[in-house]
């Protein structure tokens, strides 16, 4: 199950990371009105932050996973 959680973390910040790449692409190539412009750019910004959330999340989950190995290891 833990696997499974990392494997999701995993492809999150993948998507995440394709689709800030993919708005800051057409940011900066297509004239787009203000409102539409401050629209991208909150998403950005919100992807950014989701990708840093999921880290911590995934960086915890691997401890987690050392803790249980090590408890049925003892």
């Amino acid at each position: 199950m833990v696997n499974k959680n990392l494997k999701a973390f995993f492809i999150l910040k993948l998507i995440y990371g394709i689709t800030f790449i993919t708005l800051a692409i057409v940011l900066s190539k297509v004239n787009v009105r203000p409102i539409y412009f401050g629209i991208f750019t909150a998403l950005m910004i919100h992807l950014a932050a989701a990708i840093i959330i999921d880290t911590f999340g995934e960086r915890y989950t691997k401890i987690y996973k050392t803790n249980i190995e090590n408890t049925i290891k003892n």
